[in-house]
């Protein structure tokens, strides 16, 4: 019996089993079912169907196929095609609650797309970050409330003192506009007397405190005053001589203040653009600077003003002075005032060529003095003249400046009065210049004649030399103008030689600012 039994349970037991798999079959729900497609997107687990298989109320909108607009896409919802597992393709979507409901259109049939240019945009990353809650209120410790009681007091005072509630007073223009009771703005529960006197005590002394380093820092604004007005006074400026026309002649080499202020406003425009000289190699990576519209002057600003720069390196060229000298009458290191003049000393060099441009020959025979009426085709005059300089080191540079007539290193400099020329001029010079080789062809050459063996010259030729010698002493004029620019007339650094040719040209070009050394031919 119990075998008979144990053998109809095994067979109940298994026809229960089989019941079982049967009745999963025949009802769907219980059959595990994928998800669907889902949203691509980072954080994102939207899914067409739930975990129940259930259907879900998302709509999924594909990427586009241009591949600028998919990696637009990529970027947004943070993944990167090709990266990570990640890979764009024909089942890549993305959710409905990604867009922004106005980029989406429902169409009649139920279908959802995008408007044209839609983008995925609403992220949690995307989105405002929840504002912080105010801090609730503490209860206030007794001082302060101390403290407010005394300003409610302040404020019932101010408003008994100044609002006047009468109505259409004439003498008072304030007198229609509304006014707001003072029980709206204070309070009016009643306060400690000891306590409020104790709080007008202690502001009492506070205002006193106060009032009293008011008065010290006004004292000790009043005295840094005057240090700067004595300090202002100290330093030298073109402003302490503009009004003397000997100091400013003195100082500068121009005629009066007007002469030279009327030049600096010609350079004025393109001083803002100037650049200061840092050395050779410097200069040289960085003078293309200069060449464009609208550039200012690099680096740090100026401790000068532009006019006083100017009137620095007038000074420097004209009465001589030394740099510490310099540097002491305008209160700037040595370093600066040579990197001024380095700068200035290059910058008119070009601005004084182009605007005193070799006259034409029309215009010097229309002004050709009468002293040359013996000499109507002349056009330069030469002359040389001689710049004492310190010994150079290298023994090269000893050789080719020294000079047997000076017994002295020397810089040559070589003047012309009027140098221009064309074919037809006559060039005069003295015995010293023989260049009647080397002269173009058609100009010839005015020169005293030479001895040659002889004793003496002939009537003629010394009647010829006299008349020469009388038209050739303007250029010796000249040359005596140029050195009174007294960084000529001493011994020049070698520190000096760099800018050699810039210094003796501004020189004898600035004399040009001065009158003529002979007056016009009259018409």
């Amino acid at each position: 019996m119990r075998r008979v039994a144990r053998i109809l349970h095994e067979v109940i037991a298994h026809f229960l089993a089989m019941d079982g798999v049967s009745s999963n079959k025949d009802n769907p729900k219980t059959t595990p079912k994928s998800r669907g497609k889902y949203c691509a997107a980072v954080d994102c687990k939207n899914s067409c169907y739930d975990s129940h298989g259930h259907r879900t109320r998302y709509h999924f909108f594909r990427y586009p196929k241009k591949i600028k607009q998919r990696n637009r896409w990529c970027n947004l919802i943070k993944r990167q095609h090709g990266k990570d597992g990640f890979s764009v393709n024909s089942s890549t979507v993305v959710c409905s609650e990604d867009f922004k409901k106005e980029d989406i259109i429902r169409k009649l049939g139920g279908r959802w797309d995008l408007k044209k240019g839609a983008e995925p945009s609403q992220f949690n990353w995307y989105r405002e970050k929840p504002i912080r809650k105010p801090p609730k209120d503490r209860i206030q410790p007794e001082s302060v409330r101390a403290d407010e009681s005394a300003t409610s007091d302040l404020v019932s005072i101010q408003c008994d003192h100044f609002t006047d509630t009468s109505p259409g007073d004439p003498q008072n223009p304030t007198s229609d506009l509304e006014s707001i009771p003072c029980d709206d703005l204070t309070d009016t529960s009643p306060g400690d007397p000891q306590t409020e006197a104790n709080v007008i005590l202690e502001m009492q002394a506070k205002i006193a405190t106060l009032e009293s380093k008011l008065s010290i820092c006004q004292e000790k604004l009043r005295e840094a005053d005057e240090e700067m007005e004595i300090l202002l006074r100290r330093q030298f400026s073109i402003d302490k001589v503009k009004h003397d026309n000997s100091a400013i002649m003195f100082y500068t080499g121009f005629p009066s203040y007007e002469v030279l202020i009327s030049f600096f406003h010609y350079i004025e425009p393109k001083i803002s653009k100037m650049q200061y000289w840092k050395g050779e190699i410097l200069l040289k990576e960085s003078q293309s600077y200069q060449t464009g519209e609208n550039r200012m002057k690099p680096g740090p600003s100026r401790k000068l003003n532009s006019i006083d720069e100017f009137f620095l390196v007038l000074m420097r060229l004209k009465a001589g002075l030394f740099v510490q000298d310099l540097s002491d009458r305008f209160g700037i290191s040595i370093t600066t005032v040579s990197r001024i003049c380095i700068t200035w000393v290059n910058f008119l060099y070009y601005e004084l060529k182009d605007m005193f441009p070799f006259p034409s020959q029309d215009l010097v025979r229309k002004n050709v003095p009468q002293e040359f009426a013996q000499f109507p085709t002349t056009r330069i005059i030469l002359d040389c003249t001689e710049l004492f300089i310190e010994r150079p080191s290298a023994m090269l540079a000893q050789s080719e400046t020294w000079s047997e007539y000076k017994h002295h290193n020397t810089w040559k400099l070589l003047v012309g009065v009027t140098p221009n020329g064309q074919a037809g001029d006559n060039v005069m010079l003295d015995r010293g210049f023989d260049i009647s080789d080397i002269v173009p062809e058609g100009v010839t050459v005015n020169m005293p004649p030479f001895l040659v063996g002889r004793q003496q010259m002939t009537a003629s030729e010394t009647e010829n030399t006299m008349s020469i010698n009388s038209v050739r002493i303007h250029v010796e004029r000249a040359i005596g103008r140029i050195k009174t620019y007294h960084i000529l007339d001493g011994t020049i650094p070698n520190t000096l030689s760099s800018c050699a040719t810039q210094i003796a040209t501004v020189c004898g070009l600035l004399t040009n600012f001065l009158p003529p050394l002979l007056p016009p031919a009259k018409p």
